[in-house]
């Protein structure tokens, strides 16, 4: 996974994310306050729908 800028990668590192979710080729990450951050762009959407569902088998063990 490629975190686009160092604010995302905090949000991820403090546990603040409260949704996952994909749009368009996007895996986009809401934080607790509302703030959407760009996780990743995919080719297509059924690859940002694997990498999502990947990452929320991931952050679940």
């Amino acid at each position: 996974m490629y975190i686009l800028n160092k604010s995302c990668e905090c949000a991820l590192n403090s546990k603040s994310i409260e949704a996952l979710y994909v749009n368009d080729n996007k895996l986009v990450a809401m934080t607790n306050g509302g703030r959407p951050y760009v996780i990743n762009k995919y080719k297509d959407e059924e690859t940002a729908q694997m990498a999502m569902e990947f990452l929320i088998s991931e952050i679940k063990e």
